[in-house]
């Protein structure tokens, strides 16, 4: 009972793991500079928000890394602003 209780407290506290919205443009920026040459599309506001949807998930996994919940950790590519 006390590992079930353990399992499900780690589970929440990595889905909380706080994400600043300046902490999301500037890795936005980044993301641009780096793989787009920072370029601007069309559609730059809707590549924007599926790259923080991305960059969420990261976030949220590598956490649940780092307890160890996943045995392997992931990063931001190219593709983060691409849907599935």
């Amino acid at each position: 009972m006390i590992a079930l209780l353990t399992i499900t407290l780690l589970v929440a506290s990595a889905a909380a793991v706080p994400v600043q919205q300046s902490e999301i443009e500037t890795e936005w920026m980044a993301f641009k500079l780096k793989f787009r040459n920072g370029g601007a599309f069309g559609d730059d506001e809707m590549r924007r928000d599926i790259f923080e949807s991305t960059y969420r998930y990261v976030v949220a996994h590598n956490a649940e890394a780092d307890q160890g919940l996943h045995t392997y950790r992931v990063g931001i590519n190219q593709f983060a602003d691409m849907t599935d």
